[in-house]
């Protein structure tokens, strides 16, 4: 099975073969050297399996960044700034009744990058 990013199948990149099952097998349609075959594989399995395994490494390298961009298409940055009241979400709920948000709490520090620092507002 092919991986998605990659478009690669694990036996593939790692053995240069298409794993089937036996009901799959076919005889093979020429007569092949053994001998020869196996003193060919090693320099084969050097030569084209780090080719496959870069061209696997630059898929994997695309796909993660067309996620990301698919990603940061959809966020919309947090607005919240020092003195506004914010709810905050709760972890853990009492019961499946219960309110998941809590709160109000006031916002007294906004980092660069989205997060902030709040205070109960009702203690002070």
């Amino acid at each position: 099975m092919k991986n998605n990013s990659t478009g690669l199948s694990p036996a593939h990149m790692l053995y240069d073969q298409n794993i089937a099952l036996p009901s799959a097998w076919s005889t093979p349609h020429k007569s092949l050297d053994v001998n020869e075959s196996m003193a060919n594989r090693p320099t084969f399995l050097n030569t084209r399996l780090t080719d496959l395994r870069r061209l696997g490494y630059r898929k994997n390298i695309k796909s993660k960044q067309n996620s990301s961009n698919r990603y940061n298409a959809k966020v919309t940055p947090n607005q919240s700034k020092i003195g506004d009241r914010v709810l905050r979400h709760k972890d853990v709920q009492n019961s499946k009744f219960s309110s998941t948000w809590e709160g109000p709490f006031t916002v007294t520090k906004v980092d660069n990058k989205g997060a902030f620092t709040i205070i109960d507002s009702s203690r002070g």
